[in-house]
């Protein structure tokens, strides 16, 4: 049910196609090589330096913030700017909308991922004869009557 992303390392609560970093669950591990630009020793995303070198992986993997154009770091959650770069996504088990993986609750639909406290269906009663379904516990069946 939880899928760990081998990239960033945030668990998902259901599989993604693809997480926010970029990893493509879809895809085969080995197609994703990085290579440390200063040694060229094979990196993965889940390690936090580079075992040869020992320069972390913040600061060999860098890209520009989509929203203002500062340079931020592969691990970096939020820019300075205060733009979300770590953005997962997942889809919603109700409706199967593209949501945000870290939403308790989707936006297209309404529905709460986790169970409500006074959160309950309606009991169902039943003729123990026949199986007929009653409107309350007092009713008799209509059909064995």
């Amino acid at each position: 049910m939880f899928e760990k992303c081998p990239n960033c390392g945030k668990t998902h609560i259901l599989k993604p196609k693809a997480c926010g970093c970029g990893y493509d669950f879809e895809k085969k591990e080995e197609e994703f090589k990085i290579l440390c630009p200063k040694d060229n020793t094979e990196l993965k995303l889940e390690w936090f330096e580079c075992p040869k070198c020992k320069t972390p992986l913040n600061e060999l993997i860098r890209y520009p913030c989509p929203k203002c154009g500062n340079i931020v770091g592969l691990k970096d959650k939020y820019c300075k700017c205060g733009e979300k770069l770590l953005i997962e996504v997942t889809t919603c088990p109700y409706c199967k909308s593209k949501i945000d993986a870290e939403s308790t609750t989707c936006p297209k639909c309404g529905r709460s991922f986790y169970a409500q406290e006074h959160e309950h269906t309606a009991a169902e009663y039943h003729c123990p004869r026949c199986g007929y379904k009653l409107p309350t516990a007092a009713s008799n069946c209509p059909i064995c009557e």
